[in-house]
């Protein structure tokens, strides 16, 4: 491969899509995209790079009886490795790579973890920083974007005016990030831009739940679609699912219909009655 020809690197597959697309309007942006696809904010990580360490992630996915999660992980996280390997050759032949991450927590652990596995080549990784932009929504109102997946195809090439160096406090930070993550004992996690973690995420997210719960069945899509919203989409609408189903099956809520996928069933909070003869 040539290596003047330009590489990015995305989080989450499903945005490798839409930045091709984007090459439409900035033609000299085209180039070969990779994306990372793990959700590192659920599941164990801490010895991932290591077989031992990937088959234990692969057998906790498996392990937690929530066939959504397990192919969420199947399709988007085991072909990790091979691809940060990829990446690895490109840049031992000098190759330079444009990385592309907002300040979430799904961007900010894959990024940390990219970051440990090539931070010997930080001088050859341009950052493209999207929550150092500020953009305009469809009625004109300016935001500033937690991640690549809220902007429009023709925003997309406007960043180029953020693209930068890798500095030695960038290359700090994100080693940082996913050291302490590595080190937490935690199934879920949430970490934002300064790497502070956020305590008692289990606990907090299944609040939120609970509060969108009413005395009246409704559908659970309703529920983690409400939650997803508050939680401002720093936890994957696969994970509440399995969030919503468990707090079912350890009875705390009621539910109507099949336990699978967020359409199939309907969810409503325990009437005070039989609690009380609890």
């Amino acid at each position: 491969m040539d290596v003047t020809r330009n590489v990015h690197v995305i989080f989450g597959l499903y945005l490798k899509s839409s930045l091709e697309r984007s090459f439409s309007v900035a033609a000299h942006l085209a180039g070969e995209v990779f994306s990372l696809g793990d959700d590192h904010r659920i599941g164990p990580i801490a010895t991932l790079d290591t077989p031992e360490g990937f088959l234990a992630r692969k057998e906790w996915f498996k392990n937690i009886d929530d066939d959504c999660l397990n192919r969420n992980f199947e399709a988007e996280g085991v072909n990790d490795y091979a691809t940060i390997e990829a990446i690895k050759q490109l840049l031992l032949k000098g190759q330079v790579i444009h990385i592309w991450f907002g300040d979430n927590s799904f961007d900010l652990l894959a990024l940390g973890r990219l970051f440990t596995a090539i931070q010997h080549f930080a001088k050859q990784l341009i950052l493209v920083p999207v929550s150092e932009s500020i953009q305009k929504s469809l009625n004109n109102r300016e935001f500033v974007p937690k991640a690549l997946a809220v902007l429009r195809i023709e925003q997309i090439p406007l960043l180029e005016q953020h693209f930068r160096a890798t500095t030695d406090l960038d290359l700090e930070r994100f080693l940082k990030i996913w050291s302490a993550a590595t080190l937490r004992t935690e199934s879920l996690r949430m970490v934002n831009a300064k790497g502070e973690f956020q305590e008692n995420v289990l606990e907090k997210i299944n609040d939120v739940l609970i509060s969108f719960c009413t005395d009246e069945y409704q559908k659970s899509a309703r529920v983690i679609g409400e939650t997803f919203v508050q939680l401002d989409f720093e936890v994957s609408d696969a994970t509440l699912n399995w969030m919503l189903k468990t707090l079912i099956t350890t009875g705390q809520l009621q539910a109507q219909g099949t336990l699978g996928a967020m359409r199939d069933y309907k969810v409503k909070l325990i009437p005070l009655a039989i609690k009380n003869a609890k």
